[in-house]
């Protein structure tokens, strides 16, 4: 209960609500590598015109509207920028806000590069999927693309992402070492015509020509061909 012993003072005061802080980042605008320029002048002309007078927006657009219809932002904007980049922006009141918020926004943009790989295998002519999985406590998303309307061996990339930023792509099923040179050439340029600056890296090609019939059916397993790993 109160009581008067000793000195005590009351002092009026306001107490401010936090100022929200707005944060706004965005990644750069994409460009293709010029050596994959050079390379695609060389062995497909035609495609080097087409991805040359690519229009990437609407593409970009798309693969944003895919990824927030599977995953919740939460307060976080995305958006494409004029260039062709993507930017993000939200508001945070406490440390721990922004680390949440930053945290969400890595997810999404992971997620989005997943759906560009997708629109980059679906311009190549290929049937898409996209998986989630988990592996070693990494949310793992999985692209497998197989060449459209064909039966196995059907031509076939795989691309892994997980959380840590490792990734895994695989080619298989390529009619010649050539063939499959060439694919990847296309794959690398469109990727990074959207954004996407993995490498085309030199790594040892194994295998042998897929037999003209087989009696399998189309869902069949995959897992041993040429691969390359890149980081984001």
């Amino acid at each position: 209960m109160p009581c008067d012993i000793g000195y005590k003072t009351y002092t009026p005061v306001r107490i401010p609500q936090p100022k929200p802080q707005v944060v706004k980042k965005s990644l750069p605008a994409p460009s293709v590598d010029a050596d994959l320029l050079d390379k695609l002048g060389i062995d497909d002309k035609e495609f080097l015109s087409w991805i040359s007078n690519l229009d990437i927006i609407p593409l970009l657009e798309e693969a944003l509207k895919r990824t927030l219809e599977t995953n919740s932002p939460g307060k976080i904007k995305f958006s494409i920028t004029k260039s062709g980049g993507i930017s993000t922006e939200y508001e945070h009141t406490t440390q721990g806000e922004k680390i949440v918020a930053e945290a969400l926004a890595e997810k999404t943009l992971s997620n989005w590069q997943i759906q560009i790989f997708q629109i980059v295998t679906e311009l190549l002519g290929y049937d898409t999927v996209i998986k989630t999985e988990s592996s070693s406590g990494n949310e793992v998303l999985t692209l497998v693309a197989e060449e459209y309307g064909k039966t196995h061996p059907c031509k076939y990339i795989r691309v892994s992402k997980s959380t840590n930023g490792n990734g895994e792509i695989t080619f298989e099923h390529f009619d010649t070492p050539e063939d499959l040179e060439k694919e990847k050439v296309k794959f690398t340029a469109l990727s990074q015509k959207l954004g996407i600056k993995i490498g085309l890296t030199t790594s040892p090609i194994t295998g042998q020509p897929p037999p003209t019939t087989h009696d399998h059916a189309h869902d069949h397993q995959h897992g041993h061909g040429h691969t390359h790993k890149h980081e984001e």
